[in-house]
């Protein structure tokens, strides 16, 4: 008597994992595509090996932290409002002096990864140069 064993299972649980890991693949080699142009776009535009180091170093966690929020939710969207908060927050900067107002937004992973760096961005020029350099300013 021959017995007939069902490996459907199996095989479905083989081709996700073969998605899962090409999806893996893709995601790591767009971040480190990200990544070189960060450092090449800093190394062009840096005065100082110090200048090229923090801004660099600032804007790879802007990455990590966007790369934190999409992995929350399984890299379906990030909020805007959560985005635009988490990378105001980067310095001394207490809520009362920044007003978020309007309707949150969910953004896709592609957009959140972009815009989480021109958050960081904006952040950084407005702690240096803008309303955030003064200890008094609100932002809104």
């Amino acid at each position: 008597m021959i017995e007939m064993l069902d490996i459907t299972e199996r095989r479905r649980a083989e081709e996700t994992q073969r998605l899962l890991i090409g999806e893996l693949n893709h995601r790591v080699k767009n971040t480190l595509a990200t990544v070189q142009a960060i450092a090449s776009q800093g190394f062009r535009h840096a005065r100082s090996h110090k200048d090229f180091q923090d801004a660099f170093t600032g804007r790879l966690q802007a990455l990590s932290r966007a790369h934190s929020m999409l992995s929350a939710t399984t890299w379906e969207s990030a909020g805007l409002r959560s985005l635009i908060a988490d990378h105001v927050a980067i310095g001394a900067v207490s809520e009362e002096r920044l007003l978020l107002d309007g309707p949150d937004v969910d953004l896709s992973p592609e957009l959140a990864l972009r815009f989480s760096l021109v958050f960081h961005e904006l952040a950084t020029n407005a702690h240096k140069y803008g309303a955030f350099s003064m200890p008094s300013a609100r932002c809104a």
